[in-house]
Formats: C-alpha cells, structure tokens, sequence
C-alpha cells in the first residue's frame, strides 16, 4: 500500500517536473513515459469533475441570485440597499410606488427623513455599521410636506462593502391610533382637558419644594342639571366644551385644567402665591360670565386653596379649594337673600 502511494507521489512530482520544464519528456524510459500519460489523465478526469461540479455550483448561485433579485424587487415591502452616506444604491419596485410618486426627486434616503428623526437615523447606521444584528426603529418621514410614520429594519450587507439593507414599513395608522389611545389615557375625552388620572400623576411630580407654592382652583357649573333636563344633555356638553375653552384661554400653559367629572372641573399651578392665585381666579370669574346657551344663562362658582408643604396629598388640597369654593357660593346665596 506505502509503495502505491509512493508512486502515485512520483508520478504527480515527475509531471509536475515536466509542467516547469525541469524534465524532459524525450529522455524517459517507456515505463516513466506510461505512468505519466496515466497520472496526467487521471488528473484531467478530476480537473473535469470539478469543472462540472463548479459549473454546477455557479449555477445553483445564480439561481438562488435571480430568486433574491426577485424577492427584492417584488416584496410587498419597501426594500432599498444604501451606502453608509445613506445614498440609495437599489430600490425595490414597491418603494418606488410608495415614494417616488409624489414626483420628489431625491438621491438619499436621508432626504426624506424628518428633521426631528435625523439624530436617530444616524444613530442607526453607526450602529448597524459595527454589528451584524439588524437594528430596529421608529422614523418620520416627509415628502412634500406629507408625514408618514415608518418602521425601518436595517443591517449591514454580507459582503465587505459598508453599505445596508433597510426595509420599511408604514405604520402611520397603527401610531396615530397609539397616539389617540395615549391622549386620551390622559384627556377627557368631551372637552379635551386633563382627566383626573392625569391629575394625580402630575400632583406626585411636582409636589417638591422648588414648585412651591402649589395651588388649585376647583370650579363647577351652577345649574347645569337644569339645562340636561330642560333641553338634554347635549346642549350641557356644549356648555361643558365652551367653560373648558374659556379656562384654558386664561391659564398658562405650564397650568394644568382638568375635568374631574360632572360640571367640575380642578386647575393646578405650580409657584403660585396667594396674591396671584386671588387675582387669577378673579380672571377666571370674568372669562366664564355670560355663559349660556339658548335662554339659559349659567354662572361658574370658584374656589381654590395653596400649600408649601410636601406632606399635604392631593385629596386633602382638593377637600380645602372645595370648601372655600362652597363657602363662596353661600357667601354670594347670602347677599343675593339680602
């Protein structure tokens, strides 16, 4: 067997001699000259087969190459390839109808991405240019002053080329929904002020000292009842929306209406003195004279309490502004007796 492989050996070093001119055919014996011929036919075969084989080869990765081509170019999805300066390498002929439309010329995919999404954008393809894994995020487009919510997938291509694959997907409806179902987690959804739950949220946050003194003013609709039975509730939900506007109107933005429910409604204010806090429900008083609708006219009454003590909660701010608000309507019932 050893002398086998040993001639097998000599035969493939004697061609190899004869392939660099160190060997000359002419001065061989006739049995050197036989194994030759028969090595070099040998490695012919094998030269053949793996022609074959790469033959082969080449062809299943074209065709795996035509099957991605048109993957690319037929999903339902967005799919552009970009070089990290984010310029659009290939696009696929979904993204073409989703963005080359609307007749905005454009090179860079950074061209479409909303000023307030640039610093994400660029966070993700530094990323994605030192890893492998795909990065997901959230992005704002716009093209002609039309906005449209996308989630990309972006990752590095396979071969060396720092360029990326990015599909997108337009999740516009699904955020606006999100966006409506936070709003109104918060909202009241009639008037469009602050809801309770809201209310107790921002009452932890700000009772600290440096938003001291913290005040509230409650307010309520006199005789709204009577407008519900008289001409329905509709006609109240008018006076509700109107009462919530006029008390936003005055208030500044840092402060906080809410609708507690019913016809009440509760205005929270950081940094408030007891001198401002008179003199802004004093404003509040004048806004909300003449409401009314058809011939009912409707006052608002108003009352409010302050502290600068971090132990006092919430319930017991309200039941204080709720008091006096109380001790003021019996204070005006009182002079209107007289």
């Amino acid at each position: 067997m050893n002398t086998e492989i040993s001639n097998a050996t000599n035969d493939q070093k004697q061609v190899m001699e004869l392939l660099s001119g160190k060997l000359n055919f002419e001065t061989l014996d006739a049995k050197s000259r036989e194994a030759i011929i028969n090595e070099v036919s040998m490695l012919h075969k094998d030269l053949v087969k793996q022609n074959e084989e790469l033959k082969n080869i080449n062809a299943s990765l074209e065709i795996l190459e035509q099957s991605y081509r048109a993957m690319f170019l037929e999903a339902p999805v967005p799919y552009v390839i970009i070089d990290d300066s984010s310029r659009i390498i290939h696009e696929n002929r979904t993204f073409k109808r989703a963005y080359r439309k609307q007749g905005f010329a454009f090179q860079y995919l950074s061209q479409l991405i909303s000023p307030t999404s640039k610093e994400t954008f660029d966070w993700i393809i530094r990323q994605a240019s030192a890893q492998d894994d795909p990065i997901a995020a959230q992005l704002e487009l716009v093209i002609k002053d039309i906005s449209t919510r996308v989630q990309i997938y972006l990752n590095r291509q396979l071969d060396q080329s720092l360029s990326f694959r990015l599909s997108i997907i337009d999740i516009t409806d699904a955020y606006n929904a999100m966006q409506q179902m936070e709003f109104f987690s918060f909202h009241d959804m009639l008037t469009e002020t602050y809801n309770r739950y809201y209310l107790e949220t921002e009452y932890r946050r700000i009772n600290v000292r440096r938003c001291h003194p913290i005040g509230l003013i409650m307010a309520d609709i006199n005789s709204l009842r009577k407008v519900n039975d008289a001409y329905g509730h509709e006609y109240g939900d008018v006076i509700l929306k109107d009462l919530a506007k006029r008390l936003k109107d005055v208030c500044r933005q840092e402060d906080i209406v809410v609708r507690l429910g019913g016809d009440e409604f509760a205005i929270l204010i950081p940094n408030i003195s007891q001198s401002n806090i008179e003199l802004l429900t004093g404003r509040l008083t004048e806004a909300t004279i003449g409401l009314s609708i058809r011939d009912a006219h409707l006052t608002t009454a108003f009352g409010y309490a302050l502290h600068s003590d971090i132990t006092i909660t919430l319930e017991q701010l309200m039941h204080q502004a709720e008091t006096h608000l109380n001790n003021q309507k019996q204070l005006k019932q009182g002079m209107h007796d007289d």
